[in-house]
């Protein structure tokens, strides 16, 4: 218990625990300073409905009564749905660290395999993340669309996971085979699973500034679970690797064979296992905590939700792309996000090859995870005082200095100096995580506003789709380059040292392309046209429709009893004028 190691490891859970409860803290004492206002009005007009003989306030007219939504959602509820982020969420982050120096150091596969894995599973996406969407959208049980498909992905996606950290005793074609395959139906899994969770955004609520603080406590969950997912595994890994006692590739031989080294693929598999078991049980909370309401998907108004379910596959995807607001929002997402792709495969090799700080790479991973799980409440309160765009924007300038600063750094850089430096750009990476995912839900609204359709489950597989594709093609790209730059898994002995070339690929790929790509995505955000008051415009837009639907639905429902009671009185007017003739001829 009090060996360096053990204690090394309950510090870094006790600094996971407090940067956890910090964070929920900060989003729950936010949101309920938006909401003490909203509360008063509830609780006045909870009080007229009760001395109101007929339960309703004067004045009160029931908003779209086929959606059962309240109107301020229960703390409870949105922390239940947020904490369905934490299955995607940690595995996908630690596939995104781990996989690919995992595939390369511990598995022994060849560089290019490895490049032609992260490429086949994005491209798998292509097909998986549209074609779920468009199933999604067109399911209708007893149970609801989502849930069923949520309640369907999650054990095989993480028996999935779990089976990509084994190390079977293969050969190099065999093992390809087993990442391969295991990848693809990791991908397909947590597709099923993604893309109906992200669409119950629009199920917690109509009001947006609801949605916000659902989307808010999501990203703090789903950085928490980033936290600990890629922390867990990397305390773990750090504490069963040694590199002393690797021992030596046996070179004389003629296929000079990878050997593995077991405490490493040990430490893989238990890290994987571990973070598998908090995965089930958090999905388990979201699946049985959050009720989905079966009708919210039947869109806006008359019978949009009917045609919103009979457009065809290829007409859902016209319908998204001629969305101005989404195909901007797609692109600024979408280069934003190839850029913290391209830092987040290639971060351990960079510290690695780059500074020679392999040995203390997870002490870096917690300061970026920490920082970027701590700034989500200074984000969610920047997009409220100067909109979504702009804090985007914001958020994208703060990671350019200490992104293109790397360059020029020398190896025996100190450790504080590259503590800071990466504190200083994760402030910037809260916004990637946080803001996109906030302002989707208004391109919604909007696109409902302009064609009667919300079809949300279309557009967040479209969202997730080129998300995915975007950092596949990225990660394809960087692996390849490292495999050209002379790039050896094979060594012969810890001590033979790589390539010149390696730390000149590496310091490119970490500083130079996510620069650019950064740059690109700040470019697309200028001409984003949903702004703050747009969308309060949207909204009201919405509230009017909305209200004179309830109307003409009341009106119908008044002359349908109308209708009823005039064939009452009539029919108890024909029986008293037949019982009057009956009374008449008997006396």
């Amino acid at each position: 218990w009090h060996c360096p190691s053990f204690v090394w490891l309950r510090w870094h859970a006790a600094l996971i625990v407090d940067s956890s409860a910090c964070l929920i803290q900060s989003i729950n004492t936010l949101i309920m300073s938006q909401d003490v206002g909203e509360g008063v009005g509830l609780l006045v007009e909870d009080a007229s409905r009760r001395q109101s003989p007929n339960g309703i306030a004067p004045s009160e007219e029931p908003t779209m009564p086929s959606i059962h939504v309240p109107e301020v959602v229960p703390f409870g509820r949105k922390m239940a749905f947020a904490l369905g982020a934490f299955p995607s969420m940690s595995t996908h982050t630690v596939v995104g660290f781990f996989l690919a120096p995992f595939l390369l150091e511990v598995a022994g596969v060849p560089a290019y395999i490895v490049s032609v894995c992260t490429f086949l599973g994005r491209a798998w996406d292509a097909v998986t993340d549209p074609t779920v969407g468009y199933l999604v959208s067109r399911t209708n049980t007893r149970y609801g669309a989502l849930k069923p498909w949520m309640s369907a992905a999650l054990l095989p996606c993480i028996l999935c996971y779990f089976c990509l950290w084994l190390v079977p005793d293969w050969s190099d074609s065999s093992k390809a085979a087993y990442y391969i395959l295991l990848y693809l139906g990791y991908q397909t899994c947590f597709t099923m699973y993604q893309v109906p969770y992200t669409s119950l955004t629009m199920h917690v609520s109509r009001d947006g500034k609801q949605r916000d603080q659902a989307t808010a406590l999501r990203m703090g969950i789903e950085t928490v679970a980033l936290l600990m997912g890629s922390v867990v595994q990397g305390i773990i890994i750090a504490s069963f690797v040694t590199t002393e006692k690797k021992e030596c590739n046996d070179c004389s031989a003629d296929d000079n064979k990878f050997t593995v080294y077991q405490p490493a693929a040990d430490a893989y598999m238990l890290s994987g296992g571990i973070i598998a078991v908090l995965c089930l049980i958090t999905g388990t909370i979201v699946i049985f905590g959050v009720p989905e309401e079966k009708t919210a998907k039947q869109g806006g108004s008359g019978s949009s939700g009917a045609t919103a379910n009979t457009l065809s596959f290829w007409k859902s995807f016209k319908s998204c792309m001629k969305n101005k607001s989404y195909t901007i929002l797609t692109l600024m997402f979408l280069w934003a996000w190839m850029a913290n792709n391209v830092n987040q495969a290639n971060f351990i090799l960079w510290l690695k090859y780059g500074f020679d700080r392999e040995a203390e790479f997870q002490y870096f991973l917690i300061t970026l995870l920490s920082t970027t799980t701590l700034a989500l409440p200074f984000w969610y309160s920047m997009m409220r005082w100067f909109g979504k765009p702009t804090a985007f924007s914001i958020g994208l300038l703060i990671q350019l200095p200490w992104t293109l600063a790397q360059f020029w750094l020398p190896p025996d850089v100190p450790s504080l100096a590259l503590h800071a430096g990466i504190c200083t750009s994760s402030i910037g990476l809260g916004a990637v995580y946080l803001l996109p995912w906030a302002m989707l839900p208004d391109v919604i609204d909007e696109n409902q506003l302009n064609t009667g359709q919300r079809n949300e489950a279309v557009f967040y597989s479209f969202f997730v789709f080129f998300q995915k594709f975007g950092s596949g093609v990225a990660i394809a790209a960087s692996t390849l380059a490292i495999q050209y730059s002379g790039y050896k898994n094979k060594l012969c002995c810890p001590e033979t040292s790589q390539p010149p070339g390696v730390r000149t690929t590496l310091k490119w790929l970490a500083t130079v392309t996510p620069a650019v790509l950064i740059l690109i995505s700040f470019f697309f955000t200028q001409y984003y046209p949903l702004t703050t008051e747009r969308c309060a415009e949207i909204k009201a837009f919405l509230a009017v429709r909305f209200e004179k639907r309830d109307k003409e639905d009341q009106a119908t429902e008044t002359f349908a009893l109308d209708d009823d009671a005039d064939e009452d009185v009539a029919q108890d007017e024909e029986g008293y004028t037949s019982m009057r003739g009956d009374t008449s001829t008997s006396v």
